[in-house]
């Protein structure tokens, strides 16, 4: 199978033996047509191919190193993800801390607040008892002042 050059005509080998089975002559006037000698054709055709081959390689280079670049990009965010995770942690544990702190503070208040109801029940017990003892104190006071009159006339009748 011969090698075209994209037109339908295969390299001018198949032309200039057609040519040359007629007879005519006109082999050469094929070669000023066809561009040339077919050797020059070949060697156009593997340039171009090299050329082909080239831009083909560079595609997959440039294509090879934009996935480097997204490995090294994606790589870069799970570093910087895990250091805010490391960093989120730490502050969670932080709040873990004082919520522990906050709850021992609020059990203490909870028995501060239980120890004052205690105080305030008995509280009203023992105003009772004051005033009881403060009565019976007042009762025994008149008492002692009926019974011996301490009380004095301080004033002077002067004549």
């Amino acid at each position: 199978m011969a090698v075209g050059d994209g037109d339908g005509n295969n390299g001018g080998a198949d032309g200039a033996d057609d040519k040359s089975k007629s007879g005519d002559g006109s082999a050469d006037a094929d070669k000023d047509k066809s561009g040339g000698d077919p050797q020059k054709k070949i060697s156009a055709q593997q340039e171009e191919i090299e050329r082909h081959v080239r831009q083909k390689q560079e595609a997959e280079r440039e294509r090879d190193e934009l996935r480097e670049f997204k490995k090294e990009t994606e790589r870069a965010k799970m570093d910087e993800t895990q250091k805010a995770v490391v960093q989120l942690n730490s502050i969670l544990g932080d709040a873990r801390e004082s919520l522990r702190k906050a709850d021992a503070v609020l059990a203490d208040v909870q028995k501060i607040g239980a120890n004052a109801s205690t105080a305030t029940q008995g509280l009203g017990a023992l105003r009772s008892e004051v005033d009881a003892s403060l009565r019976k104190v007042n009762s025994l006071i008149d008492e002692v002042n009926r019974k011996w009159p301490f009380k004095r006339d301080l004033e002077l009748k002067l004549p």
